[in-house]
């Protein structure tokens, strides 16, 4: 009777733990489900799940080197067009930071790494003509949160405005201007260069491998000099055409 009054007893505490335990999961279970809702619903709304702001982050992005640092522009399939000169000290297949930033500085920054895949001349002073490369962004569908740049046909004539958009000291900057020249300006006349625009927009340090667009926004152009050239100065920035660098990275087997 003792043995059977225990039995009974322990499957008794048994049940009854078994219920305390399943009442406590079940809460558990809501609870978690509850938080999780309140955390994933605003993000939900707010685009932040697969899609970031629908693309509303600036095409035109940061790069760091770990040598130096500079700009470059989305032009669709993930590749980045930027001036050879911002990769000093990097080869083919290496990589290096970019970063997605909002011109208005209401989003969160988006990090990235991007592969070199073509590089020309890394010296502007010897060959501005050669100062472009392409980089490949790694891990993200970078459409996802920034609109590729339309290209250009270039066709445009001085006296035309043109705004130029790049990171001088690491710091986003709009500079608006008009077209001085688009056979190389001064350099065109000294050094025979063709192959640049010559405008009166202000760029710094950093702006180089930044964006020159016409003033329906398309890109036409790489920033790649500013200030003084040899002497050579007279307040211009020049900007590697991007109908020559398309040209150029076709007969290299890549597709703008």
């Amino acid at each position: 009777m003792i043995m059977k009054q225990i039995f009974v007893g322990s499957t008794q505490r048994s049940k009854l733990h078994a219920l305390i335990n399943k009442t406590i999961l079940s809460t558990r279970i809501v609870l978690v489900t509850v938080f999780a809702l309140l955390i994933l619903i605003p993000v939900i709304f707010s685009g932040k799940i697969f899609k970031y702001g629908e693309g509303d982050l600036s095409n035109v992005v940061y790069v760091n080197t770990g040598y130096g640092t500079g700009s470059a522009i989305l032009v669709g399939n993930n590749q980045l067009l930027t001036a050879a000169h911002v990769l000093e000290g990097m080869s083919l297949n290496d990589r290096c930071s970019i970063e997605f930033r909002d011109p208005k500085g209401e989003k969160d920054v988006v990090y990235a790494e991007a592969e070199i895949l073509a590089v020309g001349k890394y010296f502007p002073e010897e060959n501005p003509e050669e100062d472009y490369a392409l980089l490949h962004v790694l891990y993200i569908d970078a459409s996802e949160f920034a609109k590729p740049c339309t290209i250009g046909s270039g066709d445009i004539a001085p006296g035309e405005q043109v705004t130029i958009i790049g990171y001088p000291a690491g710091a986003y900057s709009f500079t608006q201007g008009a077209v001085s020249s688009v056979t190389g300006g001064l350099l065109g006349e000294h050094f025979n260069i063709k192959e640049l625009y010559a405008v009166n927009a202000d760029a710094w340090h950093g702006n180089s491998g930044g964006a020159l667009f016409d003033s329906k926004g398309q890109l036409i152009g790489i920033v790649t000099l500013g200030g003084s050239f040899d002497g050579y100065d007279n307040g211009q920035t020049y900007a590697l055409k991007v109908s020559k660098v398309k040209n150029v990275l076709k007969g290299k087997g890549f597709q703008l």
